[in-house]
């Protein structure tokens, strides 16, 4: 046998139809064997044919692929991962003694047809519509790699036709009036042949002698203008006018214009003397004075105009006046105006803070008015500066009152005084002594997420920060307090503020209360929390974490018993997991309440089910949580066909509950009808399902499990609706 590569011995699972020859290969129900005897139709083990080479052994840990090879006479193996070769058989020692040379056999049929393909490691073969066999490693027909070889030098870069416009750098080629040339500096707008910048590559050529196609007369008269014969362009002939005839006066008659309208406006021709004497014989005449043309009826000293539409001369039927009048037929001279507005008070006769007044006649009179002076008239008087009786007067104030005295916002609250003005910050004093508890009376909450870091702040209604200028008030407890600066506070990611990253809560809308408190040191503070029934400062939970925490700007000086004033609520998010990142939905007036507000939305959240494989099944949990500490919830989980329970079923809740409660659940068999169950306390944050029975009354009697009250399976459900009391 000849050596033969591996690809080409190895026949892959062994086949009733294959001719096989000494030296192949099979698999056969997990053994491998090798042909000692050329065959047919000879199914492995038969050993007159074939040799074991491996046989099957019992299901081992997955071992390291293996590589055969044949080389050096030998069949060869190898792990995958290894270098080295090993001997596994000779190939000699399957190749039994020559045989007697057998007749010559009958002409076969037509061989299969086969086909090879390049998979990138293997170059590989099969016939027609068979299975893929590896035929030789691509790795074996590559030779060394070769020394890498001399860098060339750079080449030069073509660039067409030279712009002013385009940056060129060294060894570039541009062409230039028939010449081109390359670059030896960078430069814009340096035209060849400049050079400083430029080296000729190959110059322009002589200008050849043409060899075209156009013919003339067989003789020519020197010095005649040549003409174009036909409209070939390829012919000429003899004009038979000399240059020195076209320079004379004498011009040939067909480049005369002779049409004395001129209705040809052609450039191509010259008009006549008689032609131009023609056309301009029907234009006006000037004359030596015009009196009227087109116009009838013409007054002594109107003016007269141009009109360019029918080119004559009219009447404007307007006259110089040397006085200002009421009428729109004249125009003043230049005296008349100045002699009226000579009459009139200029500019410069009053200054700043000055008035015109006229008095006794219409004469203006500029006066200035001093400071704190009230301008006006009485009764019977002149315009003047008034007195403080007659302002009093004039105002309608009390006798002997202070005209600037100033009402309080107590004293507009009571509104018997009519002897004082109401400022705008004594009104305002009024309006928000008189609000209710807890508005911003023209501030807003805005919430917002950066760097997924969440901040709550307070706005005036502009948008703008508070500021001493624009403060935004509030009332906190009895008393209005302002904010004059700006007020916010963030909570970072990272950490499970509120217990809002639990399993119940994480990545569902929490609605959060937010508040504004006060002392005396920090002056208004704001936090917000996910309790709504807080008032001071020691209704909150100091821990971060707890369901209870409110999250305010200052505690450097907080004390048990600051009050706490809930002014709005917004929604946000909480990731799960270390990240506990923060986002917020689009707010709307559903999610961002301006205005206090003391009970939730109705929420979605995730009740845990413990011993419940939830799997394809549906499962609805949701709560609301009001001021009065009651949180109301809803639960429902219809087992899908992925769905099983396995115990005794719990459920967790959004806020930890006080004491311990039972409620009625309904367990509905999907096959059956409905069963009675009870949900009990099993700690501060779950329940258990539990059947009952009932007689006079509910007695518990067992837990749920995978056969209580029946076997779970698809459409089976427990629904049930609770209240309970959280701390």
């Amino acid at each position: 046998m000849d050596d033969k590569l591996y690809s080409e011995l190895n026949k892959g699972t062994w086949s009733a139809a294959t001719a096989y020859t000494i030296g192949d290969f099979v698999d056969l129900n997990g053994s491998s064997y090798v042909c000692i005897a050329n065959n047919t139709n000879q199914t492995p083990p038969n050993a007159t044919y074939w040799a074991l080479l491996a046989s099957k052994g019992d299901q081992g840990d997955p071992g390291e692929e293996i590589e055969l090879q044949v080389a050096d006479g030998y069949i060869q193996w190898k792990y995958t991962s290894d270098v080295s070769w090993t001997n596994l058989i000779a190939v000699s020692s399957l190749i039994g003694a020559t045989g007697p040379k057998g007749d010559k056999g009958d002409t076969g049929d037509a061989g299969t047809e086969i086909e090879l393909q390049n998979t990138g490691t293997y170059i590989q073969w099969r016939y027609i519509g068979g299975e893929w066999t590896n035929l030789v490693a691509l790795s074996v027909l590559v030779g060394p790699q070769g020394e890498q070889g001399i860098q060339g030098e750079k080449g030069s870069t073509w660039k067409g036709d030279w712009s002013s416009a385009t940056a060129y750098v060294v060894d570039d080629i541009v062409y230039r009036l028939g010449s081109s040339y390359i670059c030896t500096a960078e430069n814009t707008n340096q035209e060849p042949p400049n050079a400083s910048y430029w080296d000729l590559v190959a110059l322009k050529g002589t200008d050849g002698e043409g060899a075209g196609d156009v013919m003339g007369p067989a003789s020519s008269i020197s010095n005649n203008v040549v003409l174009f014969d036909g409209v070939t362009g390829k012919l000429i002939k003899d004009s038979g006018e000399t240059i020195t005839q076209i320079k004379a006066a004498s011009i040939p008659i067909g480049y005369l214009d002779t049409d004395g309208s001129l209705a040809g406006n052609s450039d191509v021709k010259v008009a006549s003397q008689k032609a131009t004497k023609t056309y301009a014989d029907t234009k006006i005449a000037k004359t030596t004075n015009i009196t009227s043309l087109n116009e009838t009826g013409i007054a002594d000293g109107e003016i007269a105009i141009f009109n360019l539409t029918n080119k004559d001369i009219r009447t404007s039927n307007v006259t110089i006046a040397t006085t200002l009048g009421a009428d729109d037929t004249t125009i003043p001279t230049s005296k008349a105006v100045k002699d009226v507005t000579d009459a009139l008070v200029l500019k410069s006769l009053y200054d700043a803070n000055s008035i015109l007044m006229a008095t006794t006649d219409n004469t203006p009179v500029a006066i200035t008015i001093a400071e704190q002076t009230v301008i006006g008239r009485i009764t019977g008087g002149a315009i003047k500066a008034l007195s403080t009786t007659e302002i009093r007067t004039l105002i309608n104030v009390a006798d002997g009152a202070t005209a600037n005295v100033k009402a309080t916002g107590a004293e507009i609250n009571t509104g018997t005084d009519d002897s004082k003005f109401a400022t705008p910050k004594a009104i305002a004093d009024s309006i928000l002594k008189n609000s209710p508890q807890g508005f911003l009376i023209n501030g807003k909450i805005v919430p917002s997420v950066s760097s997924n870091n969440l901040t709550v702040e307070i706005k005036g209604l502009d948008g703008n920060d508070p500021s001493a200028t624009n403060p935004v008030y509030c009332r906190i407890g009895d008393n209005i307090r302002s904010i004059t600066s700006a007020l916010s506070v963030t909570k970072n990611a990272g950490t499970n503020w509120f217990n809002s990253g639990s399993a119940e809560l994480a990545t569902f809308e929490v609605d959060y209360f937010v508040y504004l408190g006060y002392n005396t040191t920090d002056g208004v503070t704001i936090g917000f929390s996910r309790i709504p029934w807080g008032k001071e400062y020691d209704d909150f939970n100091a821990t971060s974490t707890n369901e209870k925490y409110c999250a305010i700007s200052t505690i450097t000086h907080a004390a048990s018993g600051d009050d706490y004033e809930l002014i709005g609520r917004f929604a946000a998010i909480l990731s799960a997991g270390a990240g506990y990142t923060w986002t917020v939905p689009t707010f709307s007036n559903k999610n961002l309440i301006q205005r206090p507000i003391y009970e939730t939305r109705l929420l979605t959240f995730n009740s845990v089910l413990t011993n419940v494989t939830e799997g394809n099944g549906t499962k609805t949990a949701q709560y609301v949580l009001n001021n009065n500490k009651t949180v109301f919830l809803n639960l429902e989980f219809i087992l899908g066909n992925t769905s099983s329970v396995s115990s005794v079923i719990f459920f967790s809740i959004p806020f930890a509950q006080v004491g311990s409660s039972f409620l009625n659940v309904l367990i509905t068999d999907a096959g059956t009808g409905y069963i009675n169950a009870a949900a009990v306390t099993e700690s501060s944050s779950s329940f258990a399902i539990k059947v009952s029975t009932v007689s006079t009354y509910v007695i518990i009697s067992t837990n749920t499990s995978a056969t209580v009250p029946m076997t779970w399976t698809t459409n089976d459900s427990f629904k049930l609706k609770q209240i309970y009391i959280t701390s």
